[in-house]
């Protein structure tokens, strides 16, 4: 094997053009393989970055004419205390504020979430502590827990900025705790949670719905149980307050459902065009061994003459595939990081868990297994072909000057129709 892979380094020195213009389109494919794997592996396979992320779920209001919608307080506190399957639930509602009172006033994104959110979640802050059940009350102290991201913008990092205070909409707030870096809850934009510490008309709405609601379910209660108890629970509501809860239900989602659900479609149709074109790339490619194997057809000859078997020249040409690959999934792997780090820049909004999409451990392995596997699979054409031939006819062939063997003509013919032919269901599905 060794032998093979330094005699499959010469060869493929020996004709740079060649090697570039398959390396490149190679790489091109790979990288757009491992760019979208990477988006959907980090979108759609990975759990959730909380543990047990399984029991999280989001709890939605809903109405006639609105399947999803956000809970009023009032609905909320009586979920919290008549509901029988969660051990957690808690409530927030986005709220921007103004930072004054330094030398740069600008606009924060914020939330206003219930006490226990992040015990929820079960994410504690990186620096300093939690809300504490009082703060959660209406007149208790302000108080405000910031994200990584902004207690590096706005104090450097400065362990001391704990207890300091900060002026957000012409209210004083203390800082009391950091969230760890990468915290992203209910959105990536989100750089300070207050308090919710609803008030006494807060308390008592109930015909207006403006509060999203986030719950653990408890060990081994599934998605289904929690729906009928909270179905019963929104029942009874309804009876009780006819006036503003009649038609009102409940509908119990997991979170990662929640988040990913919508993009889901996008994603795998995307990976299904990329793999598309990996197979027009492999076509393509498998063509020009085809050419180029037409030039070696006195070397083949002369290999069998000498006693090789059709396995031994099959792995010879299989290694100068598969090599020719790694190489293009190297120049992939490297596109893919560019690539992604263009999409992150980019900050799509449709784009859930952005600041997770990267290559890690998992998109590495794919990157080198579709590289193997893209190097057999077009390594098969010319390996297939060649050792076929039979020794006098191949050495008159090359004698004549190499032409191809009719049965080579049809191959790369086909190869050609078929790159043509995923093309166009490319561009007509685009």
């Amino acid at each position: 094997m060794i032998a093979d892979i330094r005699y499959a380094i010469r060869m493929l020195a020996k004709s740079p053009a060649f090697t570039f213009i398959a390396v490149l389109t190679l790489g091109l494919a790979i990288g757009a393989n491992t760019a979208i794997f990477s988006v959907v592996n980090a979108v759609l396979l990975r759990p959730l970055p909380y543990p047990q992320a399984e029991q999280l779920v989001r709890v939605f209001g809903t109405q006639p004419t609105l399947p999803e919608a956000p809970s009023s307080p009032a609905n909320f506190l009586e979920w919290r205390t008549e509901n029988q399957v969660f051990t957690h639930i808690a409530t927030w509602n986005g709220q921007g504020f103004n930072l004054t009172g330094t030398d740069k006033p600008e606009r924060v994104i914020g939330a206003r979430v219930s006490g226990d959110i992040f015990q929820l979640l079960g994410v504690q802050p990186a620096l300093g502590r939690d809300f504490t059940a009082e703060e959660d009350r209406d007149g208790g102290d302000r108080v405000v827990i910031l994200s990584y991201e902004f207690w590096q913008h706005r104090f450097a990092g400065d362990p001391n900025a704990i207890r300091q205070t900060i002026t957000l909409s012409d209210q004083t707030y203390t800082i009391v705790g950091v969230m760890p870096r990468g915290f992203a809850f209910p959105g990536t934009r989100t750089q300070v949670w207050t308090p919710v510490a609803f008030n006494a008309a807060e308390r008592a709405t109930r015909d207006t719905n403006f509060i999203d609601v986030v719950a653990r379910l408890k060990p081994g209660v599934s998605l289904q149980q929690a729906q009928a108890n909270m179905t019963a629970v929104a029942q009874s509501q309804a009876q009780r307050y006819p006036e503003t809860n009649f038609g009102v239900g409940v509908k119990v989602v997991s979170l990662q459902e929640h988040m990913v659900g919508n993009v889901r479609p996008m994603l795998v149709v995307l990976l299904g065009a990329v793999a598309f074109v990996l197979l027009i790339a492999c076509a393509n490619v498998a063509n020009l061994l085809l050419a180029r194997a037409a030039a070696r057809h006195r070397e083949m000859a002369i290999r069998g003459a000498l006693g090789a078997s059709r396995s031994r020249v099959v792995r010879l040409l299989l290694t100068e595939s598969v090599l020719l690959a790694i190489v293009g999934g190297a120049l992939g792997l490297l596109l893919a990081i560019w690539s992604l780090d263009l999409l992150v820049s980019l900050k799509p909004a449709n784009l859930p868990r952005l600041g997770e999409i990267g290559v890690n451990r998992t998109v590495f392995l794919f990157t080198a297994a579709v590289s193997v596997l893209t190097g057999v699979l077009f390594g098969l054409a010319p390996a297939w072909q060649v050792p076929k031939t039979d020794l006098n006819e191949g050495l008159k062939e090359s004698g004549r000057g190499g032409s191809d063997a009719p049965r080579r003509q049809r191959m790369r013919a086909l190869l050609v129709i078929s790159e043509v032919a995923l093309s166009l269901v490319l561009l007509i599905g685009a």
